[in-house]
């Protein structure tokens, strides 16, 4: 590892100059102490950077571009957070980026399967020697409940020497991450002096009263002053004008730059800003373009104007104009919106990270189909009336119907019919003239309703512990977690319940907690489950207990708790406890970069091992025993490890690591030139994810036949490239398009058909330049230069015309 992050020579003078932007170039001299400050940072001993500031104090720009300079080989990872954003999200917006680096040689990943992302970011990042700059930008748009974990995982972060984390927030509570060596940077609103410049920089030349008056209005903050000076210069109007007109618009100075700069812009698309107004997440364009909503050229205006972000392919309404246009939505439309929000996120839920076409977690997926049926009416049926209640202001429905009273369970008007299939069948353009009648209240609907909900509360409160279990039970059954959770905390609160049933109960909401992804609820009652055995004395259930805190704790990046517990446990007289706790030990070491301590963990369990015990098990020890021998170089001893594991089951309900296992013997044979074997375990591997329709799975395994075949059947080789872009276009992932495409182009380039290397070079950059990474575009814009030469410019030119190639 380097000792430096930056690239060699840069200061404060080399940040400045190398912005070609007179008024980033006054924002730097406004904040010369703490751009200094900031630099400093990256050759200092401390791990952690918060950049603070009002809104509008150019804090993103400054770390933008003081970021654009670190040193070639080290990484940077950018996470933007939005109000739906949770740690989940963040691993998967780091996690397209590893792809990215792996596909352009720059890292290696580990090869072990992990259980979840926090494994696998954690392999990640112990495996990556680089220096690496994390960013979590806009920190404070997070919602509350979401905080504690993200800190927790900035401070795991900031126990890597190669890693300086920076988090550019208005607030930012680091009370939890004591120890953690950090500085803190504030920038400041522009001077007068500054202010002044910077009106000059763009030739608005005023003194006295309107100056300060101006000054007073934008508060000297960059962000709001470059805003004033873009109305100013397309409205043609003098300084005076600009302020006369805010003050008889009563409104805020934000309110009024937000409907100018709009104006400016000109709102030829409503739906698109009403879409990007009730999303809470970032969305692509290839995702607008499918629900009939892209507009290059107004996204193009939108962007320049700073009224949404574009940060790799992603796109997002600036938060501090999306309270002012969501209030210019009508009601009904809202409505709507809101319908359709749960529609597309109901079609993403069943999807793998790759598959969705948005690159958020299912915790986040979930936590936003809740968020949006708060705004949908729901019905209720009483006899002749049917009832639908809006955020609690009911209205009432006239039926003809003569049939006796009824209740039934309320549901959203979302869910009456079947989850679109498509994204085209999902509507995000509705007319101002829908559905006019707005939901209006009466107080008999109000007090029905209000009814309703109080009986049922009171016949589950009323219900005997059994009854409440069986509900439980069969919530769990229908993954219905956060009524298993409810129903749950009825009988905990109960006094002088059976001991069993009390311990049954919090087990289950510990376990269904963790489902929900809440892993700090799912430790309180893990907790709570442990004491209670403790009064039974209950051994066995209560080491079971200790292995589950641990993990938990695991989850949270509190690795130094977890080996604790681990390490305690080793005295356990349990052989089975012993050995999850050194496959868990394993996994911590592994992510530390421990290879020595995990090889160890994998030794003591094999000493533990023998015939009786869980296949399950077995299988998990084995394929770890393997990974760490790979990794140690004894590849011979590797192989043996694997194919014991296979051995042992090759029943995937048994091999959890089954898929792995074939890849990394593939990998191995391949290395050790038993091609046979290699393309053996690879169709192995094929067959698993065919079976499965995991098309990034059965993408790699073709990928990998194709290279085994290189030097063999030349139609063979073809046939198997051209397959593996059939699987990366069912796949719809980026990474797999852009690799299959240019695989696929070497070929013909190294078989001298250059027309077509050039087709799929041009494929591959088409899905590339939709992720907005530079470094795929530079590799790709290499290729079809490489091509140009060969052929005949008149072809050469046709061909990128039809592919819309821009040189």
């Amino acid at each position: 590892m380097n000792d430096y992050f930056l690239s060699s020579g840069i200061d404060y003078d080399t940040i400045v100059t190398s912005v070609n932007n007179s008024n980033f170039q006054i924002l730097a001299e406004n904040n010369k102490d703490e751009i200094e400050k900031i630099i400093k940072f990256f050759s200092s001993d401390k791990s952690l950077l918060v950049v603070s500031g009002f809104m509008g104090t150019g804090k993103t720009e400054i770390i933008k571009n003081i970021t654009s300079q670190i040193d070639k080989n080290t990484l940077l990872l950018w996470a933007n957070c939005y109000e739906s954003t949770n740690l989940d999200d963040i691993f998967l917006t780091f996690f397209e980026k590893f792809k990215h680096l792996v596909s352009n040689g720059q890292i290696n990943l580990p090869q072990a399967k992990f259980d979840n992302f926090s494994q696998r970011i954690n392999a990640c990042f112990s495996a990556i020697s680089k220096n690496i700059v994390v960013v979590i930008n806009s920190y404070q748009a997070l919602m509350a409940e979401n905080t504690k974990p993200i800190n927790d995982f900035i401070k795991y972060l900031t126990n890597f020497k190669n890693i300086k984390v920076i988090v550019i927030s208005r607030n930012f509570n680091a009370d939890n991450l004591t120890d953690v060596k950090s500085e803190k940077v504030v920038l400041k609103a522009l001077d007068e002096i500054m202010f002044q410049k910077l009106l000059l920089t763009n030739s608005i030349k005023i003194y006295g009263p309107v100056a300060d008056e101006l000054y007073k209005l934008t508060k000297g903050y960059y962000f709001y002053t470059v805003l004033a000076i873009e109305v100013m210069r397309s409205n043609n109007i003098p300084a005076i004008d600009f302020i006369r007109n805010q003050s008889n618009s009563f409104m805020s100075t934000k309110e009024f730059l937000f409907q100018e700069i709009l104006k400016i812009v000109g709102n030829t698309n409503p739906h698109l800003i009403r879409f990007l107004t009730v999303i809470r997440c970032p969305v692509t364009a290839k995702l607008l373009s499918a629900l009939g909503l892209y507009d290059e050229k107004f996204l193009q205006r939108l962007a320049e104007n700073s009224i949404i972000e574009t940060d790799n392919g992603n796109i997002y309404l600036k938060d501090y104009y999306k309270d002012m246009s969501g209030a210019e939505i009508p009601q009904n439309i809202l409505i709507k919106i809101h319908k359709s929000c749960i529609s597309l996120y109901e079609l993403q839920l069943p999807r793998k990270p790759d598959e969705r076409d948005l690159l958020i977690s299912r915790k986040t997926i979930r936590q936003e189909i809740e968020y949006h049926k708060i705004f949908v009416p729901k019905r209720y049926e009483t006899g002749t009336k049917s009832l639908e209640v809006y955020n609690s202001q009911p209205i009432i429905v006239n039926q003809t119907s003569n049939e006796p009273e009824k209740i039934q369970e309320p549901h959203s008007e979302s869910t009456e019919q079947a989850t679109p299939k498509e994204l085209k069948d999902i509507l995000f353009v509705f007319g101002e003239d829908d559905e006019k009648k707005l939901l209006t209240g009466i107080e008999q609907s109000i007090n029905e309703y209000m009814a309703n909900v109080k009986r049922k509360e009171e016949e589950e409160n009323n219900l005997p512990e059994d009854e409440l279990i069986m509900l439980m039970n069969q919530a769990e059954d229908n993954f219905d977690y956060k009524k298993v959770v409810n129903l749950a905390k009825k009988i905990l609160i109960r006094p002088d319940i059976n001991q069993d049933i009390k311990i049954y109960t919090a087990g289950k909401t510990a376990l269904c907690y963790e489902k929900l992804s809440d892993i700090y609820n799912a430790l309180k009652y893990s907790e709570m489950t442990k004491n209670l055995l403790t009064e039974t004395g209950d051994v066995a259930q209560i080491l079971e207990c200790d292995f589950n805190i641990a993990r938990l704790n695991y989850k949270i990046f509190k690795h130094d708790y977890a080996k604790e517990i681990l390490l305690s446990l080793h005295k356990a007289q349990n052989s089975s406890i012993k050995i999850k706790s050194e496959l868990l030990l394993f996994d911590i070491y592994l992510d530390e970069g421990d290879e020595e301590k995990a090889f160890e963990s994998c030794k003591e369990a094999l000493e533990i091992l023998d015939k009786n015990f869980d296949k399950t098990l077995v299988c998990e020890l084995l394929f770890k025993c393997g990974l760490i021998l790979d990794m140690r170089k004894n590849k011979f001893k590797a192989i043996e490890a694997y194919e014991r594991s296979l051995k042992t089951s090759s029943d995937e309900n048994t091999n959890k690591y089954l898929s792995q296992i074939y890849n990394n013997l593939s990998s191995l044979y391949d290395e050790i030139s038993e091609n046979k074997k290699a393309k053996e375990y690879s169709i192995k591997a094929f067959e698993l994810a065919k079976s499965h329709e995991d098309y990034d799975e059965m993408f790699n395994s073709t990928m990998r036949l194709a290279e085994l075949s290189a030097d063999e059947d030349e139609k063979v080789t073809l046939k198997l490239y051209e397959k593996a872009c059939e699987y990366a276009g069912l796949s719809n992932d980026t990474y797999c398009n852009v690799t299959g495409y240019t695989a696929l182009g070497d070929f013909y380039f190294q078989k001298h058909k250059n027309l077509s290397a050039l087709e799929n070079y041009l494929k591959a950059y088409k899905f590339g330049k939709e992720s907005f990474y530079d470094e795929v575009k530079s590799l790709l814009k290499e290729r079809i230069l490489s091509v140009k030469s060969a052929l005949n410019f008149d072809v050469y030119y046709a061909k990128i015309q039809e592919f819309g190639y821009d040189e």
